[in-house]
């Protein structure tokens, strides 16, 4: 009997994916790709930690600080624990 895989995502069999690195994006009904609007809310999941974003720089910035401080550099960027 032969069992049919789907493929994979060559990134992810080529890498571990840490679940300690997972975040969650909220999109506001503002938003507009198309326009460039992007607003919203980012969730770190493991910690709870959560910060709002107008653009994606914001978003950016966020995830840069938790894996940042996740590997022992604090960047000095500091975000809001809550929402």
């Amino acid at each position: 009997m032969n069992i049919h895989r789907p493929q994979q995502d060559n990134a992810e069999t080529e890498e571990h994916l840490p679940s300690r690195r997972t975040f969650l994006l909220r999109f506001s009904s503002a938003t507009q790709p198309q326009t460039g609007i992007c607003r919203g809310r980012i969730e770190h999941i493991p910690s709870g930690r959560t910060t709002r974003f107008t653009c994606q720089e914001n978003i950016d910035d966020f995830v840069n600080k938790i894996l940042t401080e996740e590997s022992g550099q604090d960047s000095g960027t500091h975000f809001d624990t809550n929402d």
